[in-house]
């Protein structure tokens, strides 16, 4: 069912109590934890007519039988990431102060996407938080995997445009013979280090500064509920680099994932039959920490079943279900074989060029048969909801291209993340005492009107064709770098 929006859908709450198996419970039964399900109709809305998310495969994907844990969690910030089963979403925890945010100016959010189709911001799927008995509260965010599951990610970077404390220590090539580790995340320092850049011909480039200008400028204004200072800050443009000349080799992806599969031993136990007892016994029987890495094997179903379940009060289930996704318009004043965006409050139009389709063999040594992700998938099903953006469509990422146009063998997977970070006082007292030890100009923590000019003449810099990115380096770090 569709509807408006209304402020109601926006300040929404619904609960459920939950075993452990995930049985729905009468609130006066005793539960083994509690689910809150933040402005339901609002991220429906989002996923289904901005985002383009088939309600069945998002469903699908977030109640598999398996979660996938990226090696390394948790982050720098203390959140830990989970992806799910296809690797196409992240479960993302948050702390308390960034869920209040987010609910605070998902309003603004809903009016940026709308009027930005082609957004390179975070996408929020939902919103959400459990609770155990006499435990804490755990708050928690779905969004976009902007990483494919089919292609390894040899270099990846976090670029904030700041560049003191923003250099990540290497590891050594490997030893001939030897595996090659999987790769670090990268930071500025690094990307001026090496002399990278992104490789976009004119068109590219052209439409890729457009939609950064865009985002600075929402990201620069937003601010919560209570006022005040505008903006966010510490937020990053992520880069995942994939070279189709090296392609799938060295096996990235598999080194740095592992499989959670609780085994549920003595399910059928004659003194305890139910499945929540079974389930709550293997749970206090296995620790989270001890369980091995794991090969996917062949198990990815080839037909879904699709459902659709709502209410009047919002979406039946955490997980809603709607309507089918919508197609891009084709721009009749445009160019034939162009797909076109505007919004008269955002500048010009954003005119997509004819892209040409990434062949599937492109990568050498593919994932293979063993890759349950891929069985029985093609490229079009992997990327369905993909294939509406601009940035995100030659595989689900950006295609190099070369001065006349013409495509390169690099892909690039980029998105602007981490912007729940509002410049409140903690922020303040860091922009000061970090400002004591080094150049204020430079450091990451500054007001957002700063923070969003310097990212987005940093962006433009590391393109090709657009300036000289050693000009951010500090005076200590362009003698080192000569």
């Amino acid at each position: 069912m569709k509807r408006p929006l209304t402020d109601e859908d926006f300040a929404a709450q619904h609960k459920y109590s939950f075993d452990i198996v995930g049985n729905e419970l009468t609130p006066s039964v005793h539960y083994d934890f509690k689910f809150k399900d933040y402005a339901p109709w609002v991220f429906r809305e989002l996923r289904e007519e901005h985002f383009h998310l088939d309600p069945a495969d998002y469903l699908l994907s977030l109640t598999a039988k398996y979660i996938l844990s990226e090696l390394g969690s948790p982050g720098k910030s203390g959140s830990f990431f989970y992806f799910s089963r296809d690797y196409r979403f992240i479960i993302k925890t948050i702390r308390h102060e960034e869920h209040k945010f987010l609910r605070s100016v998902l309003k603004d959010y809903v009016n940026h996407v709308r009027n930005n189709p082609h957004t390179l911001l975070s996408r929020f799927y939902g919103l959400h938080r459990v609770k155990m008995p006499h435990g804490r509260k755990i708050h928690f965010v779905i969004m976009n995997n902007l990483f494919p599951p089919h292609r390894d990610i040899h270099e990846t970077y976090d670029l904030k445009g700041s560049t003191v404390g923003r250099y990540a220590p290497e590891d050594p090539p490997p030893a001939p013979g030897e595996q090659p580790k999987s790769s670090k995340v990268l930071k500025d320092i690094n990307w001026i280090k090496k002399g990278r850049r992104l490789e976009l011909g004119p068109e590219k480039r052209a439409l890729l500064t457009e939609q950064l200008r865009r985002d600075k400028e929402f990201l620069k204004n937003i601010h919560g509920e209570r006022g005040g200072s505008h903006g966010v800050m510490d937020y990053s443009l992520l880069v995942g680099i994939h070279s189709m000349e090296r392609g799938n080799r060295d096996h990235v992806r598999r080194k740095t994932l592992k499989v959670f599969e609780p085994e549920l031993r003595g399910r059928r136990n004659h003194q305890d039959p139910t499945e929540a007892s079974a389930v709550r016994r293997a749970m206090r029987q296995s620790d989270p920490k001890q369980l091995h890495e794991h090969e996917l094997t062949h198990r990815h179903p080839t037909h879904h079943r699709r459902t659709s379940t709502s209410s009047a009060n919002g979406p039946a289930s955490p997980v809603s279900q709607a309507a089918q996704p919508k197609v891009v318009t084709i721009d009749a004043s445009a160019q034939p074989g162009r797909t076109s965006t505007s919004s008269a409050a955002d500048g010009p139009s954003l005119i997509v060029p004819n892209q040409q389709p990434v062949p599937e063999n492109a990568s050498h040594g593919a994932l293979g048969p063993t890759d349950d992700v891929l069985e029985g998938a093609s490229l079009d099903q992997l990327f369905q909801d993909r294939q509406h953006f601009l940035f995100y469509q030659d595989e689900g990422g950006l295609r190099a291209t070369d001065e006349y146009n013409l495509p390169m063998d690099t892909i690039y997977y980029l998105g602007v993340i981490d912007i729940l970070t509002p410049y409140g006082c903690t922020k303040k007292v860091e922009h000061f005492w970090k400002g004591l030890k080094a150049d204020r100009h430079k450091i990451s923590p500054v007001p957002p009107s700063d923070y969003a000019e310097r990212f987005f003449s940093f962006m433009k810099a590391i393109m090709r064709n657009g300036g000289d990115p050693e000009t951010f380096l500090t005076g200590k770090d362009k003698e080192k770098n000569q």
